[in-house]
Order: C-alpha cells, then structure tokens, then sequence
C-alpha cells in the first residue's frame, strides 16, 4: 500500500483494521493510526514481544502536501497536527516540533501534542526539554498507555543524568541477581508492569535499532517480567536475546537464558507447542490426500458415466 490511496481502499483498509487491531501508539500519538485525510500510518500486531511500529513512509511527501492544502481549505488544525506527526515518522524533527509549537498555540493543552512534542525534542537529543513535555503531558492525561509514560520520565531523567542507568531507575524495582528472576510485586502489579513497558519498547524500538544500553536494559527486564507468567515464561528468552542485541553485557542474561532453558514449564510448553504442530501438518496433510482421492474419484465417475453415455 501506498499512503495515497482511493477512497474505497482508505474505507476497507480503516474497516478493516479497526477490527483486527487496538491502536498502540506509543509516545508518537495521534487520534488512530489513520490520518485526517484517511491515508493509514502503520500496522502492528500486539504480540507478546515487542518489536516496533512498521511505518508506511512510501509517499510522505505526497501525503504531506494534501494534508496542507486541506489545513489551508479548512483551517482544521487537525491536518496540522497530522503533518508534525509525519514530519517524526520521516525524522524531520526540528520541523515537527515548529509544526506542533504552532499546533499548541492554536489548540493548547493537548496530550497528544505535548507528547509528540516531547519525543522530538529526545529525538534530536535535548533530553532537558523532552523531559518538560513528556511531564506536561502526563499531567493532561496520566493514564495514556497503560498509565506507562512515567517509564519515559525516568528514561529522560537517566539520559539527562539525574540518575544512574538501572532497574530501579527506570521501572523503580528490580527482579534480583540470582539465576532465576525474583520480585516483591503481586501477579496484577506485574502484568500491569508488562503492559506499560510493552508499549514503550514497541515505540523506542520504532526509532532506534542498533545498540542502545537503556533499551537493552529494558528488554531484560521485560524478560523478567514474561518469566513470572506461566503462559508467556517460554517467551521470554526471546526477550533476553532482543536484549543481548541491543548490546547488553551483564553476566546475569547469560544465566536467566540458561534458566529459561532448563525451566520444566518451559520445556513443557515448548514440546506441547512442537506435538500440536506436528499433528496439525499431519491433519492438514489427511486432508489435502483426502480432497485430491475425493476429487480423482468424482473425475474418473464422471468420465466413466459420458463414456457409458456415448457408448449407448
């Protein structure tokens, strides 16, 4: 798809995907994944590991010049918005934050733009003035994402140098230093805990793909997370891995990999997982022989029957 599309495809396409997804914006935010205009902006499935917004920056420049030409038409401040959102998504920051700046002086005290304000402001590295817009932002609205914007906090605090990089500073608990993962929080503080830095992995790993010592550290906490789980434990070495990508050193992943791997729970799952496969090609399989022996039959009957036909 292109983010110019026709009307009809533009109206499929918003259907479609309302249904099939929940809109999980992280600290990008917007009304939907789709535009004023109706042009779609990303798709992503909530998986269990976070991987990061697939944006559509095929035609931005087209689709920035028809937002214009509507915002000078209608004088909505919408289309506005829409174009500093696009800006980001393109990396022309500092254009995004001239955009969005005109944005609150028009309509002031808007979540959506306070945050947007604040991540171009981390992204072109003045961590001081993301920090006011971010804290801006949770005052007009706290409990956006999964109340998960004080991770951001922290993570701007850290960079800023208020504190130093660790658990407790950017998620404000551990989970031990012993091979297997430990925590004082209760199963609903956790899951919560999963949730929030869910969504803000998935939109620093948007932007950010080569090593990176903050989200390194958060993925192996969110791996932590998913190990207290029993139904998303077995993932949680892809979480570790991710972190290890992501440049962490700490001799500690090296044991919760070996932890996971060794966990009876895990190998359970995983093994149940290979069996219901195996048994699901193999049903596939009867099926497909079955339909092709259906079929043979039903062509070798009626060849049969026309010959018989003509014969007589």
């Amino acid at each position: 798809y292109s983010l110019q599309t026709p009307t009809i495809m533009r109206l499929l396409l918003v259907s479609l995907l309302l249904i099939s997804y929940t809109s999980i914006f992280g600290c990008i935010n917007g009304p939907s994944k789709f535009l004023k205009n109706g042009d779609y902006v990303y798709m992503s499935e909530i998986n269990t590991i976070p991987e990061g917004h697939h944006f559509n920056t095929e035609n931005i420049a087209n689709s920035i010049h028809e937002l214009d030409s509507l915002y000078k038409t209608k004088k909505d401040i919408d289309y506005l918005a829409d174009i500093g959102y696009l800006k980001i998504i393109g990396g022309d920051y500092r254009d995004a934050i001239r955009i969005y700046t005109k944005v609150e002086k028009e309509k002031p005290n808007q979540y959506s733009t306070a945050s947007n304000i604040g991540t171009a402001y981390e992204l072109i590295g003045d961590n001081k003035n993301a920090l006011k817009w971010i804290t801006r932002a949770i005052e007009l609205d706290s409990t956006s994402h999964f109340g998960s914007e004080w991770i951001h906090v922290n993570i701007l605090k850290q960079k800023i140098g208020l504190t130093k990089l660790s658990s407790i500073a950017l998620l404000e608990t551990d989970f031990g230093i012993e091979r297997k993962p430990s925590t004082r929080l209760k199963a609903e503080e956790i899951e919560q805990l999963r949730k929030a830095l869910y969504f803000q992995l998935t939109e620093r790993m948007s932007f950010i793909k080569e090593e990176n010592e903050i989200l390194a550290l958060l993925l192996f906490d969110y791996g932590n997370l998913l190990t207290f789980q029993t139904s998303t434990r077995a993932e949680a070495e892809d979480a570790y891995k991710l972190a290890k990508e992501y440049g962490l050193k700490s001799p500690l992943l090296k044991d919760r990999i070996a932890y996971i791997k060794s966990d009876f729970t895990v190998n359970v799952i995983n093994k149940t997982q290979t069996h219901l496969k195996e048994n699901n090609d193999k049903i596939v399989q009867y099926v497909v022989y079955l339909a092709a022996l259906i079929l043979t039959s039903i062509i070798l009957i009626v060849f049969f029957i026309r010959r018989r036909m003509k014969s007589k």
